[in-house]
């Protein structure tokens, strides 16, 4: 079998005429970043113009797609401060039918199911779901819950945002370009 390729021999100077490099290109991109050289590649222009032009069509997705996801955010911080008001309440009325009703007697298998329901249902949450037995993962799925429902109700073009994102992306990363990667949680999966 025939292998081609490059090589790099310096055969007029002297220290290095017994060298022969045998990935120029290697040797070539250390030397670039050891002198601190940053070569435009080809087609630079053309593809910085694309990601100006890019990021102007999809700045107006980026602020609504912001503001979606602070309103499911806030949405589902507050249904979880929601559920340790329920477990408060909860905790109060068999305090109160304990103690002032009632007396345990009467009222231990009542606290007993009480929390065992409460304990069941929040498990069955965690089994169907199969997130890790986590407030943050409850918490994120209420958020991309409450997400996709506002972008269905307010027609957020998902599709077209992540396409010209990933265009965006691919060409920063084309042109070695510092990336900022806009990523939501609740916008990674559509379930």
């Amino acid at each position: 079998a025939e292998y081609g390729g490059s090589i790099l021999h310096f055969h007029n100077n002297p220290e290095l005429k017994n060298i022969i490099f045998l990935k120029p290109d290697i040797v070539f991109s250390n030397l670039q970043d050891q002198l601190g050289l940053h070569f435009l590649k080809k087609g630079y222009e053309a593809k910085q113009n694309e990601i100006f032009q890019l990021e102007a069509l999809i700045k107006p997705y980026d602020d609504m797609k912001r503001s979606l996801d602070g309103k499911a955010e806030r949405y589902a911080t507050r249904a979880m401060y929601a559920g340790l008001v329920y477990i408060t309440i909860q905790f109060s009325i068999l305090a109160r039918m304990v103690w002032w009703e009632f007396n345990w007697d009467i009222m231990e298998p009542v606290t007993y199911f009480v929390t065992l329901g409460t304990v069941m249902f929040g498990y069955a949450f965690f089994v169907l779901t199969n997130t890790d037995y986590s407030y943050n993962e409850m918490k994120k799925r209420i958020m991309k819950r409450k997400l996709r429902r506002l972008y269905i109700k307010l027609a957020f073009n998902w599709p077209r945002w992540n396409m010209l994102n990933q265009r965006i992306l691919a060409l920063k990363k084309e042109l070695d370009l510092p990336c900022l990667l806009y990523t939501s949680d609740a916008a990674d999966e559509e379930d």
